[in-house]
């Protein structure tokens, strides 16, 4: 009897198999499921960790970087309330809680581990837009390339938003928010004026200059998750654009050495409506500049810096026309996914993104690279496979008149923001091996040439033995200090996040 016993409790905990892995479910999922019931019915919001197409759905993980994650439920919140029955029910059992917005955290810290529950803000999607204060209230549960359109289309506003089309605001809105046009407007923390959150305490509180100010000062740029589960934001919005003028420089990797000097020379100190972006992908090194302005004029300033014989392209496009042209550039969407012209940004959702395996190291640089350095980075451009790209976002403009202890985000007066990336499709060792080897050979070579000391939060990066003062800086004492005046208990936690 106590052997049948014993192998029904079994079959109770195995619910299936998921990417080759059986799946159990945590001896936790029913306490926590009931206790959820008994403050409202969650039954139709929680889906708990089995082989069901509702689970595999929610459990869409577009990196590809091992292991695979199964977390013990997802929990569709409708509204702050909802989150703050899960967090007093999740601290009262003891269940860790982690909130996922777009999902698109390199290391995949959103999904937890096994015995976490995931708090998803997808339906989280509020839009009121205030014409008179120029503000937008805006929920946790948006993606950029979706909110930028509706933004437009709504009331022909913008704001200082991220690039990646699929990326949830909740996590770039909490840890920096570098866009196309944050040389002019600022960072996406810039922007922000309120938000609301639940801590660990089961408060909900609507941080801002006035009241929960120290809070509000963490959350821009300390990344939200460290403090609580983010259900909401208030920015400030502009007037968009009529037309941007969209223009690119290319030219092969022979080049580099003057292109890019001639790059870290004027894209930082250009006229702040002027966003010069630079990456170097498949043997080619491209410029692209976009000003909101809509003239060419600050472009052909810029030509006349660069050598004469690379490839000149430029045209004045509507603000939408630009807008899915950068969505496209930078995104890879499933095949399955129509994105042919702007309304289609509205198409985005979670699972638009091709899976693809990704690693990313990052870093800021202060000084100008000499040429020798250039001549060392051409060198490792000349080397580096296909499937390595590298990119420069140059900063000054508005991004630099905020001091870096003014919020958390203390990546400021910097020239430019690098990163280099490996993308590939094949999720195994070999691949991982690959992806590390070249991008930390790039972070290591930027070591020895600028002496980098910052890496963006925003693009984690597991390998990173000194991540909380890279990350942080001298913003990192204070951060800790708030961190244990909302959550003593260290509540709120993840592989990388702020100690108390």
């Amino acid at each position: 009897m106590e052997l049948l016993t014993g192998f029904l409790l079994f079959l109770s905990f195995f619910v299936g198999v998921s990417h080759g892995k059986i799946l159990f479910q945590d001896p936790n999922y029913e306490p926590f499921r009931n206790c959820l019931n008994r403050n409202g019915n969650f039954s139709s919001l929680i889906v708990g960790r089995s082989n069901s197409k509702a689970y595999q759905q929610l459990n869409f993980q577009w990196q590809r970087k091992p292991p695979f994650k199964t977390p013990m439920a997802f929990v569709l919140v409708r509204n702050s309330r909802d989150v703050q029955k899960l967090v007093r029910c999740g601290t009262e059992l003891g269940i860790h809680l982690m909130p996922k917005g777009g999902g698109h955290s390199l290391e995949k810290y959103a999904f937890g581990d096994s015995a976490t529950v995931v708090v998803d803000v997808r339906k989280l999607k509020i839009l009121k837009i205030n014409k008179v204060a120029m503000t937008a209230t805006v929920g946790a549960g948006w993606l950029i390339g979706p909110l930028n359109y509706a933004l437009w289309k709504t009331e022909k506003v913008y704001t200082a938003l991220g690039i990646c089309p699929t990326v949830g605001i909740s996590g770039i809105a909490t840890g920096g928010g570098y866009g196309i046009f944050s040389r002019t407007l600022g960072l996406t923390v810039d922007s922000t004026l309120e938000m609301k959150i639940v801590t660990a305490s089961g408060a909900i509180l609507r941080p801002n200059k006035r009241k929960h100010s120290d809070l509000f000062w963490a959350l821009r740029g300390g990344v939200g998750s460290n403090f609580g589960i983010v259900t909401q934001f208030v920015f400030k919005v502009h007037p968009a654009p009529e037309h941007v003028f969209y223009g690119t420089l290319s030219y092969s990797v022979s080049q580099f050495v003057e292109v890019f000097d001639a790059w870290q020379k004027y894209a930082p100190s250009a006229p702040a409506s002027i966003s010069a972006m630079a990456e170097f992908e498949n043997g080619t090194f491209d410029v692209h500049v976009s000003d909101p302005t809509g003239s060419g004029a600050n472009f052909e300033v810029l030509v006349k810096k660069f050598p004469r014989n690379g490839i000149k392209t430029g045209m004045r496009m509507t603000y939408p026309d630009h807008l899915f042209l950068i969505s496209k550039h930078f995104e890879y969407l499933t095949p399955a996914t129509k994105f042919d012209s702007p309304p289609d940004l509205e198409n985005l959702v979670r699972g638009s993104t091709l899976p693809l395996y990704q690693k990313r190291k990052s870093f800021y640089t202060n000084v100008e690279v000499g040429s020798l350095g250039l001549l060392a980075i051409k060198t490792f451009l000349e080397e580096m496979p296909d499937l390595v790209t590298l990119s420069f976002e140059a900063y000054g403009g508005v991004i630099n008149s905020v001091a870096p202890g003014d919020t958390a985000y203390v990546h400021r007066g910097t020239l430019y923001h690098t990163y280099v990336q490996y993308r590939g499709q094949t999720p195994n060792a070999t691949a991982e091996a690959f992806g590390r080897f070249w991008t930390t050979k790039y972070f290591e070579l930027g070591k020895t040439l600028v002496h980098h000391t910052e890496s963006y939060q925003n693009y984690v990066d597991g390998t990173l033995p000194n991540y909380l003062q890279r990350y942080y800086g001298s913003n990192l004492k204070k951060l800790m200090e708030v961190k244990r005046s909302y959550d003593p208990k260290n509540y709120f936690h993840f592989p990388q996040s702020i100690p108390t």
